[in-house]
C-alpha cells in the first residue's frame, strides 16, 4: 500500500465522521460511548476502535517511510581494544565486528574478541540477525559464546581431604534484542537463556542511550542474570578527526552483586563511509555482544569461585578421591646380636727371678 493511498484513507475516515456523525475531537467520556448516525440510524460504531485504526495507519505510514532506508547502509566493520579491571583482575581484550545487509530490511553482524583476563586466555564470538527501520527501531535474534581458559575451579570436601578441580569456564547465550529510536534517545533491550559453567537460567538487559551531540553518547545499562545484578554507566566520543575519521574513545564503569566492581576504557575504529555515531548506530552496525557481555560472564564465574561452590549447571568431572588405608609394612624382626667374644684371660706373668744374696765383701788384710 502506497503512502498516498494510506493518507487518502485517513482523510476519507475523518470526512465521514465529520459529515455523518460528530467531529472526531470529542471529550473523553464521548469517546468511550457508541455514536449513532443521524442519517443512518442502523450504523453504529465505536470511535475508540476508529481512533485505534487511525493510530495503526499512522504507524504504517512511519514504517513505510522508514522502509525507504535499508537496514544496513553498506558493508562496514569496526575494530577496537579495551583494558582495565574486572573485580580487581587486569584485563586486555581486542574485538571486532563485520556487518552486511541481507536484502533491504535485514542485516547480519558477526562479532569476535580475544585477550587476557587475570593472565588467563579469554575469547568469544557472537552473531546477530536483525530487521531494522533506521527511523523506528530494530528487532533481531542473537547468539554468543565466551570462554575463559583454565580458571573455573570447584572445591569438594570429602574424606577430610580437599580436592580442587580446574576447568575452562564458558557460557552460551541465545535470545532476542530490540531497539527503539526516540529522537536523541535509544532504548534497547536483550533477553534469553544462558548455560555453561554458569547457572543455567534466563538473562535480561535494559539500556538507555542519550546522544548529547551526534558524536557524544552516554548510556546507563542494567543487567540481570542467574540471580545477580550489574549496573553500568559509560560514554563514547568521536572527535571527528580529519585524518582518522572513524576513531572514537569510550569508557565504562559498574558495580554488581557480591561487591563486584569493574572499569574499562578503550578505543574503536569504524571502517566504511565516514559518519557520526548516531547515524552509525542506527544505519550501519548494531551494538556488539562482544565484549559487552564479558562483564556479566566474568562476574558470575568470579562470584561462584569466591563462594567456593560448584555452579549449578556446570559440567565438571570431579571424582572424589578415595583414600585407601595402606597396611603397614611388616618390620623384619631384629637380627640377633652375636654374643660378645670371650676375652682371653691375661697371660700369667712369671714370678720375678730371685736375686742372689749379695756377695760378702772380704775383710781387708791387716
Amino acid at each position: 500500500m502506497s503512502k498516498n493511498k494510506i493518507k487518502r484513507i485517513k482523510r476519507l475516515i475523518v470526512e465521514f465522521c465529520n459529515r455523518y456523525d460528530k467531529p472526531i475531537l470529542l471529550t473523553r467520556g464521548e469517546i468511550a460511548a457508541p455514536v449513532k448516525s443521524t442519517k443512518f440510524p442502523s450504523l453504529r460504531f465505536h470511535l475508540r476502535t476508529l481512533l485505534a485504526a487511525m493510530l495503526g495507519l499512522n504507524f504504517l505510514v512511519i514504517c513505510e517511510s522508514a522502509a525507504d532506508e535499508p537496514a544496513v547502509s553498506a558493508l562496514n566493520a569496526k575494530l577496537g581494544a579495551q583494558g582495565g579491571s574486572l573485580d580487581g583482575m587486569a584485563t586486555g581484550i581486542g574485538f571486532g565486528s563485520f556487518t552486511t545487509p541481507l536484502g533491504h530490511s535485514f542485516g547480519v553482524q558477526v562479532d569476535a574478541g580475544a585477550g587476557s583476563v587475570d593472565s588467563k586466555t579469554y575469547w568469544s564470538t557472537g552473531a546477530h540477525l536483525f530487521w531494522r527501520a533506521p527511523s523506528v527501531g530494530l528487532l533481531g535474534l542473537t547468539y554468543s559464546y565466551q570462554s575463559w581458559n583454565d580458571f573455573y575451579s570447584g572445591v569438594l570436601h570429602n574424606f577430610n581431604a580437599t580436592v580442587t578441580a580446574t576447568k575452562d569456564a564458558y557460557m552460551h547465550r541465545g535470545g532476542a534484542e530490540g531497539e527503539l529510536y526516540l529522537s536523541r534517545f535509544t532504548l534497547s533491550g536483550r533477553g534469553g537463556y544462558q548455560d555453561g559453567t554458569v547457572k543455567a537460567d534466563g538473562y535480561g538487559q535494559l539500556k538507555l542511550r542519550y546522544y548529547a551531540t551526534d558524536d557524544l553518547v552516554v548510556n546507563v545499562t542494567g543487567d540481570h542474570f542467574a540471580g545477580q545484578n550489574l549496573i553500568r554507566g559509560g560514554l563514547e566520543y568521536r572527535p571527528n578527526l580529519a585524518v582518522l575519521a572513524g576513531l572514537s574513545f569510550f569508557a565504562e564503569g559498574g558495580y554488581g552483586s557480591y561487591d563486584y566492581g569493574m572499569g574499562q576504557a578503550g578505543i574503536r575504529y569504524y571502517f566504511g563511509q565516514p559518519t557520526n555515531l548516531i547515524n552509525r548506530d542506527r544505519r550501519s552496525d548494531t551494538e556488539m555482544l562482544i565484549p559487552d557481555d564479558s562483564s556479566a560472564f566474568i562476574q558470575q564465574i568470579k562470584n561462584n569461585d569466591n563462594n567456593n561452590r560448584l555452579t549449578q549447571g556446570a559440567v565438571i568431572a570431579v571424582t572424589p578421591v578415595q583414600i585407601v588405608p595402606v597396611k603397614p609394612i611388616a618390620i623384619v624382626q631384629p637380627i640377633a646380636i652375636v654374643q660378645p667374644i670371650a676375652i682371653v684371660q691375661p697371660i700369667a706373668i712369671a714370678q720375678p727371678i730371685a736375686i742372689a744374696q749379695p756377695i760378702a765383701i772380704v775383710q781387708p788384710i791387716r
